[in-house]
């Protein structure tokens, strides 16, 4: 346990790791070591930095800046989402300003305003 971290933030955090370990052995989802990566029936979205608040907004949850937002672990974010099979555009919300493509997304298309979106497969 490092010193920002609570006996209940590292229950908490044990009990995330076996959830993802269960889905990852069950092939629903894929990690990665930073970024979105997308699994059969969902993706993880991760991040590594300094932050008050990262959400991630897209197609999947109405471009909301506060419905899905990643846990944090020290500079460490995270967040698994159950996504259908599909196409799907996105961002990441950084202390609740507007969504910007993911620092480690691989793939981005034009968001019809000038700006940039990230884009996730899930197969």
């Amino acid at each position: 346990m490092d010193k920002n971290e609570t006996p209940r933030t590292s229950r908490l955090w044990a009990i995330f790791t076996a959830m993802a370990l269960t889905a990852l052995a069950a092939g629903c989802v894929h990690l990665a070591p930073e970024g979105a990566s997308a699994g059969s029936r969902g993706a993880v979205f991760r991040y590594h930095g300094q932050a008050e608040s990262v959400c991630v907004a897209g197609d999947f949850n109405g471009w909301s800046k506060h419905a899905d937002c990643l846990g944090r672990e020290g500079e460490d974010w995270s967040l698994a989402l159950a996504l259908e099979p599909g196409r799907y555009r996105y961002g990441l919300s950084f202390d609740g300003l507007a969504p910007v493509p993911d620092p480690a997304g691989t793939l981005l298309e034009e968001d019809g305003f000038g700006g940039q979106n990230s884009v996730l497969v899930v197969r």
